[in-house]
């Protein structure tokens, strides 16, 4: 009796650690497939590392096109803000009559441009405004100048300021623009630099790698 005993506890025992496994097992499989559906329908908005973790720097999951291209995390920058003050028309109408051109309209990059002969820099320079996503308020004024190996000297950055920047800059903008923009290096002694200068309505930016050099107002997000 004592033996049939114990083995009808063996047998019962047996049985419950099944069933516990069993259950463990469900909800495991239960928590993979919340997982998946997590991801499968959140990803572009709440993508995650393999251990599950969001995805470091803000990116956005974004998916494969096919079996053989997998899903990739894709990093954006914000959108600048509008830049106070400073009308689309007005910029565009400044420019048009400085350098005698009509600019090209882009919808898809929400440009205004035009690129001219810039003998002063020694190159061409590209003229560009962006306007917000609305499309009612300029984002940034863009001048790109294409120096090649010539040095960029102060005659050079004055004439940045007053042939592009001048469009967009109040008269009082001006002396500061062009005393922090005097005082940068050019020489693209590296591959390439960004010097950024904080001011009342935007920032104003420095790019500078060798013959190019890009100086921007910015709005900010």
């Amino acid at each position: 009796m004592i033996i049939v005993a114990l083995a009808v506890l063996a047998l019962a025992g047996l049985a419950v650690r099944q069933l516990t496994g069993a259950d463990r097992d469900a909800e495991r499989g239960a928590a993979a497939e919340a997982t998946t559906r997590s991801v499968t329908a959140e990803g572009a908005d709440a993508p995650v590392g393999p251990d599950g973790s969001p995805a470091p720097g803000g990116g956005v999951m974004e998916p494969g096109t096919s079996d053989t291209d997998p899903a990739r995390i894709v990093y954006t920058m914000p959108p600048l803000g509008p830049i106070p003050g400073t009308g689309i028309e007005a910029v565009v109408s400044a420019w048009e009559k400085r350098w005698k051109v009509t600019l090209k309209s882009s919808p898809e990059t929400r440009e205004r441009s035009t690129i001219v002969d810039y003998p002063l820099g020694g190159g061409r320079l590209h003229l560009a405004l962006r306007t917000t996503a609305s499309g009612a308020e300029t984002e940034s004024v863009v001048c790109i100048l294409d120096h090649g190996t010539k040095k960029v000297d102060r005659k050079v950055q004055d004439g940045i300021v007053n042939d592009c920047l001048f469009a967009a800059l109040e008269p009082s903008e001006r002396a500061e623009a062009t005393t922090w923009l005097n005082a940068q290096d050019y020489q693209g002694k590296v591959d390439f630099q960004t010097q950024r200068k904080s001011m009342t309505r935007f920032d104003l930016t420095l790019k500078a790698m060798p013959g190019i050099a890009t100086v921007s107002l910015e709005g900010r997000p």
